[in-house]
């Protein structure tokens, strides 16, 4: 872990001098959670060797991985400030998230605070039997010293006898532990309890799985399970870049990334039938292939970290999308996935969905035909969450998480195809990973990020990157059919198309989004529209698409709708239906000798 520390303490010195003030002697916390029935953290935050007669202390606004903007300054409690005499000193607000001290003549300070505990992976929350420190959402920084050593002396509660997190203890200091910067500080959470801890080895590399109450399942077959996840992961990227790896099972919803851990939940009994467990293989896989891409190999933008506003980027398609395609790769050459897992999934809707779900979760969702990839990406801090299936909630939307891992397959097959299967998408990934982490020791712009991919395919890369930044139809056969593939897609229903999206919002006909071009479009039909009758009859949410069924293509309907409490007219002309697709993925027949060295080492088992 030292070398993976010092490394990005270089980066962050590189990006970041700017953030740099005179330095103090000691930055430490205290964060005590010795009273868990009040739910509280008492924080004590000393600074010893303080210039100057003001200072700021700030609150971060958000956690790397979880992007979106958190009001944690809200959580921050009896916030006093004293001198090393114990005196008082004087403070006040500056804005939302900063607390201004005057320290006058004093060198040395403490301020103090309590922190309202949550439930979230986001947040840090307390119980009587555990507690988990989110730094971000606990500990403040002293504006300008983000690029300061800090210690962290944890506080627990009665009994609790482990601590996990991704930090270095300090030596003959109990429960106290040590980051060259907040940056890597603001990176490890700590899970404090009296734990189950699951250890192996990987290539002489500790790694942990750490929790309370685990429960009970098969511990030795787990166990197994994540060392092979892991062995596969480090031998295609040929590289452990840590000296210390540790999984937290801590919070609720999804999980979050880090360089050397990941907070993620847990439930034993979802892994009690083959499915559930392929479905917890993939998350784990998820948030461990992260602490290279994303942590590692990243975009520019994901880092040094401005931690009071959004840090936005166009390639979370890539840090985020990738990941998710290499969770299957990765499971696959473990052995923990079939190859028809890969393609088509296991377990119905509900199940693992592999490719083609993935693809059929992209292109069967209305907001395929209005955003790309990479306006996804950099909408991710504002645009509706992608946790429920509401189509009326997404709207004009689309995730990364679907088109960024069909993305990572189409430019993998691609580049074997192109390099007649001498090179692929793992070649990318550690060319980024030498090239920017190892040596330049920086994130790479979206043109490095081409560049590099070009330069694996020996040929431009015009087409799949037009996939990327617009939203021009994916020729889904032409990429598939370089492995030897063929891939189901839509075909042409009974009925006339609308040319909108058309939802059921409390029993009435509105539409969500309308198509680009479409005849609805060009009849000035817009979302929110609601349709109140066609052809002269009121219709309602199950009628109005009886109706289209009714029809034909070219047949033209006439519309009544209520725009802002306003009635409107328009005519709509029909066009071809066309019905959703699972994109089912099927080998053909007789692939040529290529064709078939493709399949073989894209989905190649261990």
């Amino acid at each position: 872990m030292k070398n993976a520390l010092a490394l990005l303490a270089g980066l962050v010195l590189t990006a970041g001098l700017a953030r740099a003030q005179p330095s103090p002697e000691v930055l430490a916390f205290t964060v005590s959670m010795e009273h868990p029935a009040t739910k509280l953290f008492h924080v004590e935050f000393q600074c010893d060797g303080l210039k100057g007669a003001i200072h700021n202390f700030v609150m971060p606004v958000w956690t790397p991985g979880y992007y979106r903007i958190m009001d944690y300054a809200k959580n921050v409690t009896n916030f006093t400030v004293f001198d090393s005499a114990g005196h008082a000193l004087p403070w006040r607000k500056t804005d939302a998230n900063t607390w201004q001290v005057q320290s006058g003549k004093a060198a040395d300070l403490t301020v103090a605070y309590d922190i309202i505990t949550g439930r979230a992976i986001f947040q840090s929350s307390l119980s009587e039997d555990s507690g988990y420190v989110a730094p971000t959402a606990t500990l403040m920084h002293l504006e300008g010293q983000i690029l300061h050593p800090v210690t962290v002396k944890l506080k627990p509660g009665e009994g609790w006898t482990t601590v996990a997190t991704g930090l270095d203890p300090v030596p003959g200091q109990t429960n106290t532990f040590y980051a060259p910067d907040f940056d890597i500080l603001y990176d490890c959470p700590m899970l404090l309890g009296k734990l189950d801890v699951l250890p192996f080895e990987v290539r002489g590399v500790h790694h942990e799985f750490d929790g309370l109450n685990l429960g009970d399942f098969d511990r030795g077959k787990f166990v197994s399970e994540l060392k092979r996840m892991v062995e596969s992961a480090t031998t295609l990227m040929g590289d452990i870049p840590y000296q210390h790896y540790t999984f937290i099972v801590a919070g609720h919803g999804g999980g979050i990334e880090h360089l050397d851990e990941a907070t993620l939940p847990f439930d034993s009994s979802s892994i009690s039938n083959a499915v559930g467990n392929k479905k917890w293989l993939s998350f784990v896989a998820h948030e461990y292939f992260h602490n290279f891409n994303v942590k590692r190999i990243r975009p520019i933008a994901l880092g040094p970290f401005d931690y009071e506003h959004e840090n936005r980027t166009y390639m979370l398609w890539v840090s985020e999308g990738f990941t998710v395609y290499y969770e299957w790769i990765i499971l696959r050459r473990a052995g923990l996935l079939d190859r028809e897992d890969v393609l088509n999934g296991s377990g119905g809707k509900r199940g693992f969905r592999g490719l083609s779900g993935t693809i059929a979760a992209y292109e069967n969702a209305p907001g395929h035909l209005y955003q790309s990839a990479a306006e996804a990406s950099w909408n991710e801090w504002t645009q509706p969450s992608f946790g429920a299936t509401n189509r009326a909630a997404r709207g004009p939307t689309i995730t990364y998480y679907d088109k960024g891992p069909v993305l990572g397959a189409l430019l993998d097959l691609k580049i074997r195809h192109e390099t007649q299967n001498k090179k692929s998408l793992d070649d990318v990934m550690r060319g980024l990973y030498q090239e920017y982490y190892r040596e330049k020791k920086r994130g790479f712009t979206a043109r490095e990020f081409r560049q590099m991919c070009e330069r694996m395919a020996g040929t431009t890369l015009d087409e799949l990157f037009d996939y990327a930044y617009t939203t021009k139809p994916v020729n889904y056969p032409k990429y598939f059919d370089y492995a030897g593939l063929d891939i189901a897609m839509p075909g042409e229903l009974p009925g006339g198309d609308f040319g909108a999206f058309v939802s059921d919002i409390n029993g009435k006909p509105v539409i969500i989004a309308v198509e680009p071009l479409s005849n609805a479009a060009q009849a000035g039909l817009r979302a929110q529209d609601e349709i109140v009758s066609a052809d002269g009859a009121t219709v309602t949410a199950d009628s109005f698409p009886q109706l289209l069924d009714s029809k034909k293509p070219g047949d033209e309907i006439k519309i009544v709708y209520s725009r802002a409490g306003s009635s409107h007219r328009a005519k709509v002309i029909l066009g071809r239906k066309m019905g959703d697709s699972t994109f089912a993925i099927t080998p053909q027949s007789h692939p040529t000798a290529l064709q078939t060295a493709i399949m073989k080492d894209w989905l190649a088992g261990p």
